[in-house]
């Protein structure tokens, strides 16, 4: 009796202990379950989410290529209406060009005319050399125009030292350490040049007030001058002038420098 007793009661241990068991077993198995309806709650916020991140994905997408396609529609206006800009700008230029091609025409041929009346009256030094030279002596040797004086046309003076030597200048203009000496004729030839060139040697000497400082130079003008003759006026150092667009212009090659005695 007494070991039957034994046995049913550990039985009954273990009876306890399977339900025990079993009743852990049935919690693990609701906090799965629970875990897993979490789980799917999730997944299925998470769809939602990327549902809705594709479709502003989508949305973004398409607003750009719109924006691209409305750029590109603009570009291209722009693009247009630049071309008809620069096809406008460039015959407006090509007038403009042609506008100031026919007026420097019709001034060369204003002070070709002047010159013609000019040398007819015998006035070719006062009304078309002389007027022109303080402006091509401040250009040409890069001066103030507020320092450069014309000091007379046609005009004579004698030697400091020897009283029975008398010259006669066609014009001079005086610059800070300069004195410009002008021969004009209206037939300028080459033997006109050589003779003025080797005359300008003794110039000074028709000068005492300006010093040895004061550099001598020397230019021939006429109303035609010929291209040869203008260089043999350059190798001779000489300034050649002639009827441009400003009245009297400088003929000689860019870059030239005068001779200065």
């Amino acid at each position: 009796m007494a070991d039957l007793a034994v046995t049913q009661a550990r039985t009954a241990a273990n009876l306890d202990r399977l339900e025990a068991n079993l009743d852990r077993r049935e919690a693990n198995f609701d906090r799965l379950e629970a875990a897993d309806v979490r789980a799917a709650a999730r997944l299925e916020r998470t769809e939602a989410n990327i549902d809705r991140l594709e479709a502003n994905l989508d949305r973004f997408a398409a607003e750009m290529r719109a924006d691209r396609e409305a750029s590109r529609k603009e570009m291209t206006e722009f693009k247009s209406e630049m071309a008809q800009f620069e096809k406008r700008m460039d015959a407006f230029g090509a007038r403009i060009d042609a506008d100031i091609a026919a007026g420097r025409r019709e001034q060369r041929e204003l002070n070709q005319k002047l010159g013609e009346i000019a040398n007819k009256q015998g006035r070719i030094v006062e009304d078309i050399v002389a007027p022109s030279l303080e402006r091509i002596v401040s250009e040409v040797f890069d001066l103030p125009a507020a320092d450069v004086h014309l000091m007379g046309a046609r005009f004579k003076r004698f030697q400091s030292k020897r009283r029975d030597r008398l010259r006669e200048f066609d014009a001079a203009v005086a610059a800070p350490g300069l004195l410009l000496i002008n021969e004009s004729k209206s037939d300028l030839r080459p033997e006109h040049v050589t003779k003025f060139a080797a005359s300008l040697g003794s110039v000074r000497a028709y000068f005492p007030e300006f010093g040895a400082h004061v550099k001598i130079v020397g230019c021939v003008a006429s109303l035609h001058i010929a291209p040869s003759l203008v260089r043999h006026a350059s190798r001779k150092g000489l300034l050649a002038l002639g009827v441009g667009d400003s009245l009297m212009d400088v003929l000689n090659a860019k870059g030239f420098v005068p001779k200065r005695y």
